[in-house]
C-alpha cells in the first residue's frame, strides 16, 4: 500500500488519537499532500474498494461509486432480459406482482 502507518508502540499515539478522534483500533486516517485530513475513516473506504480507494479523495470515491452503479445496472439489466415472469406476472428486476 502507497502509504505510511504508525506502530502500536509509536509514543505519538496519544497525541493522533485526540487530534483525529480515534476510537477504536485498527483505524485509518488519509491525510492529503497539503496536511490536510481527506478522511478520518479511510478503512471503510479499504474495506469497500480495495486498494482502488486511495487517494481516498471525494472524486476518486465517486469515481469508484459510478462504476459500482454501473456494474450493478448492467447485472439487473441482464438478469431482466433472462427471467421469464410467471404467467399473469410483471417482473421488474427482483419485484413482480400480479397484473
Amino acid at each position: 500500500m502507497p502509504w505510511l502507518a504508525v506502530p502500536l508502540e509509536d509514543e505519538r499515539k496519544a497525541s493522533l488519537k485526540k487530534t483525529f478522534k480515534i476510537r477504536g483500533i485498527p483505524s485509518l486516517v488519509a491525510i492529503g499532500p497539503t496536511g490536510q485530513t481527506v478522511s478520518r475513516d479511510a478503512k471503510a473506504q479499504l474495506m469497500i474498494h480495495g486498494a482502488d480507494a486511495f487517494p481516498f479523495t471525494e472524486e476518486r470515491l465517486e469515481e469508484l461509486q459510478k462504476k459500482l452503479d454501473e456494474m450493478a445496472k448492467g447485472e439487473e439489466e441482464e438478469g431482466k432480459s433472462t427471467e421469464e415472469a410467471p404467467a399473469g406476472y410483471v417482473c421488474e428486476g427482483a419485484v413482480c406482482r400480479k397484473v
